[in-house]
Order: structure tokens, then sequence, then C-alpha cells
């Protein structure tokens, strides 16, 4: 991670609280001047490993987690925050607490501020149109979760199996 990606992420989840999102326990710089943040350890698979086991869940199960995440990002919104790369990926199903714990918010940012024109980050299949165009809200990680779960109930994300240029025109001509 760059120096600047690191410290957004650590301002942005230092003082967070909540039993869904990874917490930041210290921010610091190593003796060689590089950056490093203290994480909780989470032990389990990811969501997309779990999903590449299972292929899809059943309904109650899909739900239930969604509800979980949809509660985590709650928190994050309320906070200013946006992750803007809520995928499978990202979400670590934590044996001990049996949650599914948000990770890797290296860029998230504040509502407030504007990112830059044309910056798209993240990962395509999941991204909403705005995002394609450089735009992140709250809306964001709804869109985000909402692909999520189409993927535990079936298997593959709505786009199926399609490639990169694809994905993207059939994001952005969405209604």
């Amino acid at each position: 991670l760059g120096d600047e990606s690191l410290l957004r992420e650590a301002r942005g989840l230092r003082f967070l609280s909540h039993p869904g999102v990874v917490r930041v326990r210290e921010v610091g710089e190593d003796a060689r001047g590089r950056l490093f943040l203290v994480m909780d350890y989470l032990e389990g698979p990811t969501l997309f490993d779990f999903l590449d086991f299972h292929r899809k869940l059943p309904a109650f199960v899909a739900s239930q987690l969604t509800f979980e995440i949809a509660d985590a990002l709650e928190i994050i919104h309320r906070e200013g925050l946006v992750h803007r790369d809520l995928t499978p990926t990202n979400i670590i199903l934590d044996r001990r607490s049996r949650r599914p714990i948000l990770c890797d918010f290296g860029i998230a940012h504040d509502l407030g501020f504007s990112t830059q024109t044309g910056t798209r980050a993240g990962t395509l299949a999941y991204m909403p149109p705005e995002q394609m165009r450089g735009k992140s809200t709250a809306r964001t990680d709804v869109f985000a979760l909402g692909v999520v779960l189409h993927e535990m109930l079936t298997g593959t994300t709505p786009w199926g199996d399609a490639k990169t240029a694809i994905i993207a025109y059939r994001i952005l001509r969405l209604n």
C-alpha cells in the first residue's frame, strides 16, 4: 500500500468500533520510515473462498450474512466513509464470532470530499455506474452488497462470466 492509501485507511477506521468491521489498533512508522497498521487478527475464510467451496448458499444464510454486512455498512456510512470495494474477497467469515467482517478499506474515502475525476477504484463487477464515472457515495456500497447477495444466492454475479468490457457495458446500461 502507498503511504496516502494507508493513512486514509487508518484515519477512517481507527475510531470505528463495530463487530462487523475489522478493528485498527495502531498506526505507526517503522525505523525505515514505512507506515504500518496493526489490525485485529481474523481467522477464517473470505466469503470468496467460502463461495468457491459451496458455490451458492441457502437463502436464509445469504440473507443473514447480508443483514450483518448491511449493519456494518450503516455504521461506516454514518461516519461519512464509503468502502468502495465491497466484494466477497474483502469480507472475512470470522471463525470466533461467526460474523462477516468487512476488511480492506484502503480505498475508502470521506463522503465530504469529491474523488478525483476519472479515478475508479474498486472491483469492476461490483461497481455501480456512478463509481465507474469516478463518483462514490454510500449507494456505491449498497449496489455492491446487492451484487454480493446475488452471488451468494446464485453462485455468480449478475454479469455471469462476461469479460471486462461487457461487464462495464451491462452496468452502465442498467435502469
